[in-house]
C-alpha cells in the first residue's frame, strides 16, 4: 500500500470509534458541506490522460495575464478562476491572434480573452439568437440539454474597451456556415453540451483550425456527453509527446492529434498537427 494511502486507512482507523462515526464519515465524503468540493468531485468521465499545464505547455509560468473582474462568475455556468486562468495562458503562450468561441453566455470568457489579445487580433464569439425559439434549433435537443441564458447575450463585454477584438455572431452553430467566419488558431468549445451539437461543433472547429492549432472544449469530465465526444474523436495511440512544438508547446506529436486534459480543470485540448 503507498505511503499516502497508507497514512490515509491510518486516520480512518484513528478517527472512526463507532458505527455512527463511520457513517457520518463515509457521508461527508460523498456529499462534502462545500459546494465547491462537490463539483470537483463529479469530474468522474474522460480517458484522456490528465497532465500539468506546465507538462503540456513548458515554461507558461512565466506568462503573465490579465483577468477582469475575477469573482464576477457563476461557478456552474462559466470557467472557474483557474480553469479561465490556464486558458488565457494558453492564448498568450501560443501567441494566438483569432480565437472562435462557441456559448457567448454573458460574455466574461469573450471579455477575458479580448483582453489579453493585441490590438490587431479578434474573438469571434457565437450564440444562438436572443429570442430564438429552444426547440428550433438544427439538432433536436432534450429539454434538459437546452441552454438557458437569463443575460443579455454577451453583456459583459457590449460597452467593454476591448470591445473593438470582438466579433459577436448570433446563430445556430449546427447550421452555421464556419468557413465564413475566417480560420482560428484557437477555437474553444462551451456551447451546447448535448452529444450530437457537441460533435457538429468539434467537427466544424477542426475544418477552420489553422495548422498547429488548438481545439479546447470546457467541461470535459465532468459533463458525459462533452467527455464521450472528445473521447471518441481521439486518434487510437494518440499520447502526449515529450517532444517540443509551437513555443515550446509539448504538443502536438506525429502527423496526428494530441489529445489531453488539463489537470484541476475541466478543461481538455486537441493540438492538430504543425505543417
Amino acid at each position: 500500500m503507498g505511503t499516502f494511502a497508507g497514512r490515509a486507512v491510518r486516520k480512518i482507523l484513528r478517527d472512526v470509534k463507532s458505527p455512527r462515526d463511520a457513517a457520518v464519515l463515509c457521508w461527508r465524503a460523498m456529499v462534502p458541506p462545500d459546494p465547491r468540493l462537490r463539483e470537483i468531485r463529479s469530474r468522474i468521465w474522460g480517458n484522456l490522460p490528465r497532465v500539468a499545464l506546465r507538462e503540456a505547455f513548458p515554461g507558461i509560468e512565466t506568462v503573465d495575464i490579465q483577468i477582469l473582474e475575477p469573482y464576477r462568475r457563476q461557478l456552474a455556468s462559466t470557467l472557474d478562476l483557474e480553469e479561465l486562468s490556464a486558458l488565457l495562458a494558453i492564448v498568450r503562450y501560443t501567441n494566438s491572434k483569432n480565437i472562435l468561441e462557441i456559448g457567448t453566455y454573458d460574455g466574461s470568457t469573450t471579455l477575458n480573452l479580448a483582453a489579453n489579445l493585441p490590438e490587431d487580433a479578434r474573438v469571434v464569439t457565437v450564440d444562438l439568437p436572443p429570442q430564438s425559439a429552444a426547440d428550433q434549433t438544427a439538432i433536436t435537443v432534450p429539454t434538459e440539454h437546452r441552454n438557458k441564458t437569463k443575460h443579455v447575450i454577451g453583456e459583459r463585454f457590449l460597452q467593454s474597451p476591448h470591445r473593438s477584438k470582438i466579433r459577436q455572431v448570433f446563430g445556430d452553430s449546427a447550421a452555421l456556415d464556419w468557413t465564413s467566419l475566417g480560420l482560428f488558431d484557437i477555437v474553444f468549445i462551451d456551447g451546447c453540451h448535448f452529444q450530437e451539437y457537441v460533435l457538429s461543433d468539434t467537427r466544424n472547429a477542426f475544418a477552420v483550425l489553422r495548422p498547429g492549432g488548438l481545439v479546447v472544449w470546457h467541461d470535459y469530465g465532468q459533463n458525459r456527453h462533452v467527455t464521450e465526444v472528445v473521447d471518441g474523436m481521439r486518434s487510437p495511440g494518440s499520447k502526449p509527446s515529450s517532444q517540443n512544438g509551437r513555443n515550446g508547446s509539448a504538443l502536438p506529436s506525429g502527423n496526428g492529434r494530441t489529445y489531453v486534459a488539463i489537470s484541476g480543470t475541466r478543461l481538455a485540448l486537441a493540438a492538430s498537427a504543425r505543417p
